[in-house]
């Protein structure tokens, strides 16, 4: 449970673009992991609009597949979005985000505890918190285990 000094916080659904250092040999997986942005939403919205996060997120899976797989579109939309017409400067802004984006996007509870020190500083009583608090896993997993993931990157 939350601490009255510290405002409701959002539940980290998963992160949409995370620091990668390493690389899990098994799982492929970074191995540490820093949270650069995450979807979080209220537990109550998690409760009563649990399909539409879940649309929203095999829409922003569908976004990482297509930006790990498409790089010219890619280069195109942030082009168009960024109003950048500078293809160098288009081509190290996409090498530096396409390895942040992972497939299988789990929230990482150490790279969270980064997070954590920082807010610290102003609000010491968020380390009385772990940060598994703040998480739902179930997105990520209803998606992978469901064979969404699978599904979306074998082409099938």
């Amino acid at each position: 449970m939350a601490s009255k000094l510290l405002p409701p916080l959002p539940t980290i659904i998963f992160p949409i673009c995370q620091s990668v250092s390493g690389e899990n040999e098994k799982t492929h997986a970074p191995s540490l992991l820093l949270f650069r942005h995450a979807l979080g939403d209220s537990r109550r919205t998690i409760r009563e609009d649990r399909d539409g996060l879940v649309q929203y997120m095999k829409a922003h899976l569908e976004g990482i597949k297509a930006f790990k797989s498409q790089k010219e579109l890619i280069l195109n939309v942030m082009a168009k979005y960024l109003k950048i017409d500078d293809r160098k400067l288009l081509e190290e802004s996409y090498g530096l985000y396409a390895p942040d984006f992972i497939p299988v996007p789990y929230p990482n509870t150490e790279g969270m505890k980064i997070s954590f020190e920082y807010v610290a500083v102003t609000k010491p009583e968020i380390m009385k918190h772990r940060a598994e608090e703040f998480v739902d896993m179930s997105f990520v997993a209803d998606l992978d285990e469901g064979g969404f993931i699978q599904k979306l990157y074998s082409g099938k």
